[in-house]
């Protein structure tokens, strides 16, 4: 999967460039990618332009249930209220395990920064857990 969105980032980087769903799969199988890498990162792509079109993430249909199978596509996130600016987030220990310390020490180091604010992390976290 990660060939393939590395594929389409430096074919495609810019998005008017990019061509429709079916389209871009018909050039990815062309391009020699495998049809079940090329669906799991067509549906990844798609989780994050979902991510991307607002307050719109991924959240298991069980809080924090483990990730098993393929990426999961990326669902509407009704009433996310602003964080407040005393809050502290809390990893489950699904997203633990999946991300790794390392990780999870990077998007607090970004948050710290002032690079990522907190609905920008939870899209990052919400694509990083549907990564395999």
């Amino acid at each position: 999967m990660f060939e393939v969105l590395v594929y389409v980032y430096e074919n495609y980087w810019q998005g008017a460039a990019c061509p429709e769903i079916d389209r871009l799969g018909r050039k990815l199988i062309a391009a020699g990618f495998e049809a079940e890498e090329i669906h799991e990162a067509l549906v990844w792509l798609d989780g994050l332009n979902i991510a991307a079109k607002g307050a719109q993430i991924n959240l298991p249909d069980k809080p924090c249930a483990g990730s098993a199978g393929g990426p999961r596509p990326a669902r509407a996130l009704g009433g996310m209220q602003p964080q407040d600016p005393h809050s502290l987030r809390v990893y489950c220990v699904a997203e633990q395990e999946h991300l790794g310390a390392q990780s999870l020490g990077f998007v607090c180091f970004l948050e710290a920064s002032g690079v990522l604010p907190p609905y920008m992390r939870e899209i990052v976290i919400d694509r990083a857990m549907a990564a395999p």
